[in-house]
Formats: C-alpha cells, structure tokens, sequence
C-alpha cells in the first residue's frame, strides 16, 4: 500500500507540474474529489490530497533579448528577431513555397526532409489564404482551422507535410508564425 502511495504522488507532482507549465493564470486549475491544485502565483501551485499539502515551486529565468518578467504581472515585451537564415539551394519553393516577405528563422533539412520556421508580418488570415490555395491539390488527411490559427497534414507531390499557421506576439513587427515540415 505504501509503495502504491508513492507511486500515485508521484503520478500527481507530474500532474501538477504539466497542468501548471499549460495553465493560465486563473487560481482552480483543476479539481477533483480528493485532489485540488491551486495556482497561488505565477510560480507557485499547491496540491492537497486527503489533507496533506505539497507545495510546488517553479523558478524560471526571463529570456534576456528583451524580455521582462514581474511577480505580479507578466510584462514579456516582443523580442528582436535576431535569428535569420535562408532556404538551401534545393529547396522545393514550387512544392511548399514560404510566404512572401516572411523572415525565415530556422530551417532544418537532411535528404528530402525539411522543416522551415518563418514569421511574416501579415495577418494570419492573410497566411492561412495563401496556404489554403497552395493545398488546393493535396491529399488532406487532417485540417484545423481557426480564426488564428492552421493546421494541415496531408500528401502533396510526393511529400508527407505538416503546416501549422498560427498568430504571435513573440517577435517585434511579426504578426504570424509559420511552421513546414515534409519529407519524400
């Protein structure tokens, strides 16, 4: 029985610590009959089971390219876009062309398998039209779409892709965040 116990404390520290790295900043993050987590703070939860309390406390250390933290109000500002790349040379812009005017900031490729981040200074709706009109003629096996936000997974040309569109806030003039990923 105690080593059940221990087991189903440490099943619940994980818990804890997940629901607190995902929730916002309302005080109940979730409930149950015998277990409550409550966010005190921005770095704090505690979670009581059948009377006992653990208290959980979760430092973190503010990005430093421009980047600001308060105890009592998130002030994160945007960040300069520092990070700035380029296509390589055989990439297929035909196939999964990036959006125009977009600042690519990562890219990863081996063989026939990319992955391409970019941020564009359009709106998402903006993004998420031309993309839709890109996929016109792929083989769409799962789609989301929401006002700021795209997902897509599917075949087109050969390629199994992933897209994801979504709107941000992370940079300084960058309205959406755009991410490729395919392989042959």
């Amino acid at each position: 029985m105690l080593k059940k116990s221990g087991i189903i404390l440490c099943i619940l520290l994980s818990l804890v610590l997940t629901v607190m790295a995902c929730s916002g900043d309302g005080k109940t993050v979730s409930s149950t009959s015998s277990v409550t987590t409550t966010r005190t703070n921005q770095n704090a939860v505690t979670t009581t089971k059948s009377g006992t309390a653990l208290s959980v406390t979760v430092t973190s250390t503010p990005a430093t390219s421009g980047a600001s933290f308060d105890e009592e109000k998130d002030t994160t500002q945007p960040a300069e876009l520092s990070v700035k790349t380029t296509l390589p040379a055989d990439y297929p812009k035909s196939v999964f062309p990036v959006y125009s005017g977009s600042q690519v900031a990562e890219v990863m490729y081996s063989g026939n398998s990319y992955s391409v981040v970019a941020y564009s200074e359009a709106p998402v709706s903006d993004v998420i039209k031309f993309y839709k009109d890109v996929l016109k003629n792929a083989s769409v096996m799962s789609e989301t779409e929401e006002a700021t936000h795209f997902e897509s997974f599917g075949m087109k040309d050969g390629y199994t892709y992933t897209i994801s569109i979504g709107e941000t806030g992370e940079y300084k003039g960058f309205k959406t965040e755009l991410w490729l990923t395919f392989y042959k």
